[in-house]
């Protein structure tokens, strides 16, 4: 089981996601306890999102709030329910219960007090927000997500804050500061060497562009976010990719991709 864990979180590092899922569908799951169960169910969750199969990531996931219930994981539901959250969210079109898993994930995240977990369902909320229309709360909230990160020095978790400050200073129609947010991202996925926060890193720069009215810099910049998708395995976000280079070339509103 150890051995299992540390083999799909260093995939899931690497961001092949297909090889985390054949690896945590071995594992025994009756001979664990709740705690363990609850990891590994939250990891194949996660990884069966990447690959594009949204049921199976719910069930998983719903698993593992009952596992983390009854080993009384706080944090470890908070951080269940938010990624139940962008599951309805992206996936399923349900902003609805979007809003009630973020809320659970919040105030369990709070409740816990666990920064990690903190950070990680503000930035949940901020994609939140941003779908529901509300641009001024989801810049608070990416801000709060940033905070926690810089003052715990967590530069992978800082890349992430920085792209989620980004789109949402782009959707409350302040261009510059959102572009020095995309910036600061790129920088800090390039040398923390993630190409999927590099990818997204791109791909904020390439809506801000978009927004600018820059085609050409749009283009040639998701070009760029797509060609890094070579070096990950997770079809949902090559997806997203595709969907800005449509908006892009006209196929889509302005702001349908995201």
């Amino acid at each position: 089981m150890t051995a299992a864990l540390v083999t799909a979180t260093a995939r899931m590092h690497r961001s092949r996601y297909a090889d985390v899922v054949a690896i945590l569908n071995e594992v025994p799951l009756r001979d664990v306890d709740f705690a363990l169960r609850a990891e590994v169910l939250t990891k194949l969750g996660d990884a069966h999102e990447r690959c594009g199969d949204w049921h199976r990531a719910i069930t998983a996931v719903r698993d593992a709030v009952v596992c983390c219930r009854k080993s009384g994981n706080l944090a470890g539901m908070s951080g269940c329910h938010g990624t139940l959250a962008a599951l309805y969210r992206d996936h399923l079109g349900d902003l609805a219960a979007a809003r009630v898993h973020g809320a659970k994930a919040l105030r369990l995240a709070d409740a816990a007090g666990d920064w990690k977990t903190c950070a990680q369902v503000r930035l949940v909320a901020v994609r939140t927000a941003l779908a529901c229309g509300d641009a001024a709360a989801a810049v608070n909230l990416a801000g709060q997500a940033r905070g926690l990160t810089e003052q715990h020095g967590d530069p992978i978790g800082q890349t992430w804050c920085f792209t989620a400050e980004a789109d949402a200073h782009r959707a409350n129609g302040d261009l510059p500061t959102a572009r020095r947010a995309a910036d600061r991202a790129l920088g800090l996925a390039r040398r923390t060497r993630r190409p999927d926060a590099e990818s997204a890193a791109l791909l904020a720069l390439a809506s801000i562009e978009l927004a600018a009215g820059d085609r050409a810099a749009a283009r040639r910049l998701a070009h760029a976010a797509l060609l890094l998708q070579d070096r990950f395995d997770s079809p949902v976000e090559r997806v997203g990719v595709e969907r800005v280079l449509a908006e892009i070339d006209g196929q889509l509103p302005s702001g349908a991709a995201r």
